[in-house]
Order: structure tokens, then C-alpha cells, then sequence
């Protein structure tokens, strides 16, 4: 067994990855069914004038909308029931990302709420404001797509993710 793959099993041992996994997974192309959310407006801005699109080799690729078919809203949630963790906090106080932190959720400032895919609406109950967004919208300032998603040479985790699906030959 190669090194990366013992410390996979040992934090295996310390985790309940029906919760922990999909904090991490959703952000290095894992579907998930959980609500992502960022304590951070300009990641929420981000995503509110960006869109999600394929390369040809099937990987994903964040698109800045034209300015002129802007449409993107953001919802500002005040989470009561269930509470919120964020991602930051998860991943320092679980320990089992110490050798290989995962930037792209860090530097995301998100979190996942602590309900299931049938609750989800449940955030709606926690909304204190909608902002929507014009067209032709000012995007300056907000974090760019290098901000949000590390390369591999900057964030370890997604390295050693990319390294594991090659050695395994996952496409």
C-alpha cells in the first residue's frame, strides 16, 4: 500500500464521511446533494456572474456571463436550525486533512448545511435577503477563478487527488 494510500485509511478510521466527505467532494467535481453556501460575498458574487461549463476533455471550467445576459442572484441565509459549520472549522478540528489541506473550499469560505437533500428548502425558511443582480453588473474586485480554485501545485489535496485518478487510470 503506497503512503497516500495508508493516510487515506487511517482518516477513514476518525471520520463519518456521510457528513465530512461531501464538505470536500463538491469541490473537486464530486456530485453532491447538498446546498453549498459561502460566509463570503465576493465568492457568492463569483458564482452569481459565472457559469459552470465542459471542456472538450470533459473538464469543468468557470466562465465569466457577459455582462449583458447577467442574471445571477445570491441569497443571504441566517442559518438557525440547523446550525452551520463551516468548512474551515471542519477541516482543522477533524485532523485528516493535516498532510494534504484542500484549498479550493478554504479559500471558498463555504460550508454545507446540516440537512439532507429532501430538506433542503429548509434554507429558504432561514433567507433575510435576496440580492439580484443587473445586467452589465460590475464584477471587479470579486475573487477570479484562481482565487476559488487552486491549481494542483498550489493546493495539495487537489494534487494528490489528480495523482491518485491517474495512477488508477479514473477518467
Amino acid at each position: 500500500m503506497s503512503p497516500i494510500e495508508q493516510d487515506a485509511v487511517a482518516a477513514y478510521d476518525h471520520f463519518d464521511p456521510s457528513f465530512e466527505v461531501p464538505l470536500v467532494q463538491q469541490h473537486y467535481g464530486i456530485a453532491s446533494s447538498g446546498l453549498d453556501v459561502t460566509f463570503d460575498l465576493g465568492t457568492a458574487l463569483f458564482f452569481a456572474t459565472h457559469s459552470l461549463g465542459w471542456t472538450a476533455d470533459g473538464k469543468g471550467q468557470d466562465t465569466a456571463i457577459p455582462g449583458d445576459e447577467i442574471s445571477g442572484v445570491v441569497y443571504c441565509l441566517k442559518f438557525t436550525d440547523p446550525p452551520l459549520r463551516s468548512t474551515s472549522a471542519m477541516v482543522t478540528e477533524l485532523g485528516i486533512f493535516d498532510k494534504y489541506p484542500p484549498l479550493r473550499p478554504l479559500r471558498q469560505s463555504c460550508a454545507l448545511p446540516d440537512f439532507d437533500s429532501l430538506a433542503i428548502n429548509e434554507a429558504m425558511a432561514d433567507t433575510d435577503a435576496i440580492l439580484v443582480l443587473e445586467k452589465h453588473f460590475d464584477s471587479s474586485g470579486i475573487p477570479t477563478v484562481t482565487d476559488l480554485f487552486p491549481s494542483p501545485e498550489d493546493d495539495p489535496f487537489y494534487k494528490v487527488l489528480l495523482d491518485a485518478k491517474a495512477a488508477y487510470k479514473v477518467s
